[in-house]
């Protein structure tokens, strides 16, 4: 299982700004899988009925995939608990 740290950019309303989140997955195609279920480009914050993990369900936010980053557990694991970045399992 490999870690990575995803880069999202935010844009709520009339404010920008960017959040992570971090992903594991066992191959590429799996990865791109989870990053295509987290984001929307969509104002209503839903994809096939679930909320994304960016999406406040307001109709006035929307998120952008911006940059990944391998990292190691022990990374993921301080990360978190800085409250930086979150390991989210969809």
């Amino acid at each position: 299982m490999k870690y990575y740290l995803i880069t999202a950019k935010i844009v709520d309303g009339e404010h920008e700004h960017r959040d992570h989140v971090i992903l594991t997955a066992r191959t590429q195609s799996a990865l791109r899988n989870k990053i295509e279920k987290i984001f929307h480009k969509t104002t209503d914050g839903i994809i096939d009925g679930h909320n994304a993990y960016f999406g406040y369900c307001d109709g006035l936010t929307s998120s952008t995939h911006k940059h990944t980053q391998e990292i190691t557990k022990e990374e993921s694991l301080r990360l978190e608990n800085l409250g930086v970045a979150y390991i989210h399992y969809p």
